[in-house]
């Protein structure tokens, strides 16, 4: 992968020893959606990305007909977060968000959204 141009998000850290490859021809961008547009118009060779980020932007239909996603799984899983500033404290809305996502977890309704991500890597 050497002379691969691979794009990637500014300011992003992936895995190891992609991260610290500097054989790499690595170009940042501000997101997902700039690197897959750069993908398609052949000014990157590949892109790399977070699963549920690159995922999403690859249902649009400009992007599903025209870019591939490679299966590859790197050893490290990288946690995903949702936070809440601390600045302006919402307790009804972290309530809300708590017992929405508990609910969902209870459902089973995440467990199957991340199956339906692990079934469309090819």
């Amino acid at each position: 992968m050497g002379g691969l141009r691979v794009g990637q998000v500014l300011g992003s850290a992936y895995f190891e020893p992609y991260d610290s490859d500097r054989n790499l021809h690595q170009s940042a961008v501000n997101n997902e959606a700039q690197l897959l547009g750069m993908l398609a118009r052949g000014r990157l060779g590949a892109v790399i990305g977070t699963d549920c980020q690159v995922d999403y932007e690859l249902r649009q239909p400009r992007w599903a007909a025209r870019i591939a996603k490679a299966a590859y799984h790197p050893p490290v899983r990288t946690e995903l977060y949702i936070g809440l500033s601390r600045r302006r404290p919402l307790p009804d809305e972290h309530r809300l968000l708590s017992q929405a996502l508990g609910q969902l977890q209870a459902e089973g309704w995440i467990a199957r959204a991340a199956q339906r991500y692990q079934l469309q890597t090819p």
